[in-house]
């Protein structure tokens, strides 16, 4: 059995995946609900693996700073950069 057949199933079931949820991740965004929690978690996992990407243990104070500054530099950086403005108000 070679590569290509053992991989076949499982990167079929990727794309699926992959397609399920920017499928309904539209609907969820189009409806404005956004679970920061969730989000928060990933951005912090994101930083974690840039510092073990970096070389660093992913048990050292070095991986944590990386998980702090990545999660708070998320949630501070994108409300001084986007500019929010009110929706629209329908004429009557």
């Amino acid at each position: 059995m070679d590569a290509a057949q053992l991989l076949l199933w499982p990167l079929l079931a990727c794309i699926a995946i992959a397609g399920i949820h920017a499928y309904l991740g539209f609907h969820v965004v189009q409806r404005g609900v956004i679970f920061v929690d969730l989000a928060l978690a990933q951005v912090a996992a994101l930083g974690a693996t840039l510092g073990f990407l970096l070389g660093h243990d992913l048990h050292s104070p070095a991986a944590a700073w990386f998980s702090i500054g990545s999660a708070s530099g998320s949630q501070c950086a994108p409300p001084s950069v986007v500019r929010k403005t009110p929706p629209p108000v329908a004429p009557k």
